[in-house]
């Protein structure tokens, strides 16, 4: 009887284990196509996941990402938290050194608990996930045969491929790089892919300087991503980190003090969910995207997927510093706006119906409901969210409300860019874009006013005239080519005898439009065209004060040949793209762009003539110097411009390092400064120049200094002196006060 039954034990036993054989040599040839596919040795080799194109700074700092299913980054070993490493194999797989893939303690762990009917815990090691990570033998249809229509078999599958993959990626890779695989590859949540996204979206850090119980929330969050989400569910994650933590301890990883002390501690968050509203220059990252998909398609790259790495022009100090300007100035602006309208804005019934049918909500609307259903959820009061200066608001308010409140704030549009190599190291395109995804630097066009008119002068310059050359500044009625007469409105007529460089610095309508005339309106196109502005322009002797609408990119652009001695070059804003190895694919320059529109001698009589805003009495530009101090030791040229109605101010700063282009208004034209105070170039705009600049040259180490203009070549001291007009000027600078403006006539 004992034989016997010895003899049933060694049968079942090996007959149980030929069975396994069977189902694992099944599996591993995808027997009669029962299994489904297994990855082959080819892609273990080079496994391939859809990683994001990252977006950096020119001095390596991410700015953001492009992703649509997955936001993976990926990171080396060495720049994954050593407290991550312990806290995962503590819990995951504490044996994981010592197995090759497959733990057979925890399966036999596994198959107790299934008779006693409890959970004893997992079987599955790091490596088996790994493989699950990797290849999705749960979803992909290739990797599913015919028993994966039944449910239990379907498991028994998954599991016997994912074993045999696990035992396949010991042999194929060490076990530091599985680590790094598993935490590049395993999800925290939605679109939170990997440990790189996972740290920066709850603790907005990098990955290697995660702390003890930081990373044991981020590994406890694996167990059930919503359950144990520290952002929504804050004391299960708690319990769940200490967990964690007692593995940890259990494990030798962690002492009992250290775990004593840590186990109460709360949870601390830095979140910041990502999105293309989030991270440096959202705006920037925005219109640089198609240019960055047009050369993956060209080049057979997908910019979802392909893991690239986009290198920009954008500096991040300077970012940093521009986006704090606007914030600063807009935010008290804006207060300044509503008070002069006690909240009362112009926005009549006809415009809001007009303007609400253009939204996408309303064409969505518009699709499933006739009109009476239509204004009824249009009026009808939602939780939402509004954007205020102050943060985020959530109320009840309709859709018109909500409407009505976005449409009540003025934005702004900023560039700055380096005027020799013609790099764009800053740019805002609004004051926030994820409420107001308009670009307003390349996107809008809006009459520049008189910003334009250096435009001009240049042209005359050009054409002979000097600096100092004078015009009587007498009312004028001036006859166009066409035989119609214009004379400038809202000019005032001092009967003086200006130069064109005091005409300039304070903005004088005549002389500017009498200028016009001298030049000819198709040769100030001409002119304006060669030095960067690439929109159409009506030749008219109106457009000296800025009646042709322009965007901000292209007027700073025209403004940086000024000062790179009158030559132009096309704006670079991004600098060179790698793969994700760093292997550099593409390279950008403009030096194919670059040619001379004006002699180095006559671009530096009008970088004096735009310096003369901020020195001469009367001035445009004069608090640069007297209310900011920013001529200390310095050199700065610039123009105001206020178009009419104050619709629209502008500011366009010129320093020998940056030169800058600015624009405030409303998104509508109602939306606007009822006085002249207010309502001018010099305080919707210059404000933010100033702030930018003075935050620069206060850090040494942004790279911008105080300093003068470069000279061009072969100048002296008597030349300098003579485009300066210093004989007739000198003591104007006695004068504090900056003139207002109003140049775009009525039409």
């Amino acid at each position: 009887m004992y034989k016997k039954i010895i003899k049933y034990i060694w049968i079942s036993g090996l007959s149980f284990f030929l069975f396994i054989f069977i189902l694992v040599l099944g599996a591993r040839i995808n027997l009669f196509g029962l299994f489904g596919e297994i990855p082959p040795f080819e892609i273990l080799e080079n496994p391939q996941k859809d990683l994001a194109t990252t977006i950096y700074t020119q001095d390596g700092v991410l700015m953001g990402k492009y992703f649509d299913r997955e936001n993976r980054v990926d990171v080396p070993y060495r720049d994954i938290s050593k407290h991550a490493i312990k806290a995962l194999v503590a819990t995951e797989d504490e044996r994981y050194e010592e197995h090759s893939g497959i733990d057979l303690r925890a399966l036999m762990r596994v198959a107790k608990g299934i008779l006693l009917g409890r959970h004893l815990g997992g079987g599955s090691t790091i490596s088996q996930q790994v493989a699950k990570n990797l290849f999705e033998m749960r979803t992909e249809p290739k990797y599913k045969g015919y028993l994966y229509k039944f449910s239990k078999t379907e498991s028994l599958c998954i599991k016997l491929k994912e074993w045999i993959t696990a035992v396949r990626l010991e042999r194929a890779y060490t076990k530091r790089e599985i680590i790094t695989m598993y935490f590049n590859t395993v999800k925290f949540g939605n679109k939170i892919d990997g440990i790189h996204t996972a740290a920066k979206t709850f603790f907005n850090k990098h990955p290697q300087d995660l702390k003890i119980e930081e990373a044991a929330i981020l590994v406890g969050l694996l167990r059930a991503t919503t359950f144990y989400n520290p952002k929504r569910n804050k004391e299960n994650a708690l319990r769940r980190r200490n967990v964690v933590m007692s593995q940890m301890k259990k494990n030798a990883f962690l002492t009992e003090n250290a775990y004593d002390s840590l186990r109460f501690l709360p949870i601390v968050l830095d979140y910041n969910a990502e999105s293309y509203n989030s991270g440096i220059a959202p705006y920037f990252r925005a219109v640089i995207k198609p240019q960055v998909e047009a050369w993956c398609e060209k080049n057979g790259y997908n910019i979802f997927t392909s893991g690239l790495k986009v290198y920009t022009s954008i500096d991040a100090k300077v970012q940093a510093y521009a986006e704090q300007a606007v914030a600063t100035h807009m935010s008290d602006l804006q207060k300044k706006l509503e008070k002069e309208w006690n909240n009362k804005f112009p926005f009549d019934k006809d415009y809001l119906t007009k303007e609400i049918k253009k939204t996408a909500y309303y064409r969505e609307l518009k699709r499933k409901y006739e009109i009476d259903s239509i204004n009824y959820y249009l009026n009808q009061k939602r939780n939402t969210e509004l954007f205020t200066w102050s943060g985020k608001k959530e109320m009840k308010v309709s859709f018109v409300d909500e409407f009505k409140h976005h449409r009540k704030f003025l934005n702004t549009g900023l560039v700055s860019i380096n005027p020799y190599s013609r790099e764009v190291k800053a740019w805002v395109g609004g004051i926030n874009h994820e409420y107001f995804s308009l670009d307003h630097v390349q996107k809008t066009k809006r009459q520049p006013g008189s910003t334009f008119k250096p435009i001009v002068y240049s042209a005359a310059i050009n054409s002979g005239y000097t600096p100092c050359t004078t015009f009587p500044d007498v009312p004028m009625t001036i006859k166009a080519s066409d035989g119609v007469y214009w004379e400038p409105k809202g000019a005032k007529h001092t009967g003086e005898n200006p130069s064109l460089r005091t005409a300039l610095a304070r903005s004088m309508n005549n002389i500017s439009a009498k200028l016009m005339q001298k030049v000819g309106p198709e040769n100030a196109v001409a002119h304006a065209h060669q030095l960067g502005v690439k929109s159409e322009l009506e030749p008219v002797l109106s457009l000296v004060l800025g009646t042709s609408s322009v965007n901000v990119l292209e007027m700073t652009n025209s403004y940086c040949t000024f000062v790179n001695h009158g030559t132009y070059k096309d704006p670079i804003l991004i600098k060179k793209i790698t793969d994700k190895h760093g292997r550099v694919l593409a390279e950008f320059t403009n030096e194919i762009s670059s040619k001379e529109v004006m002699s180095q001698k006559n671009a530096y009589k009008v970088v004096s003539m735009l310096r003369g805003s901020t020195l001469i009495s009367g001035g445009t530009a004069r608090r640069l110097d007297t209310e900011y101090g920013l001529l200390k030791n310095n050199e700065i040229g610039g123009k105001t411009g206020t178009t009419q109605h104050s619709t629209d101010g502008w500011f366009m700063g010129i320093t020998k390092d940056l030169v800058t282009g600015c624009w405030v208004g409303g998104e509508d034209n109602s939306v606007r400064f009822n006085s002249g105070y207010y309502g001018q170039g010099s305080r919707m705009a210059m404000p933010i120049f100033a702030e930018l600049m003075s935050a620069l040259y206060d850090d040494a180490s942004s790279g911008i200094h105080r300093g003068p203009f470069p000279l061009p070549a072969n100048i002296d001291d008597a030349f300098i002196k003579s485009i300066n007009c210093e004989s007739s000027q000198s003591s104007d600078k006695q004068n504090t006060t900056d003139s207002p403006e109003f140049d775009v006539p009525d039409m």
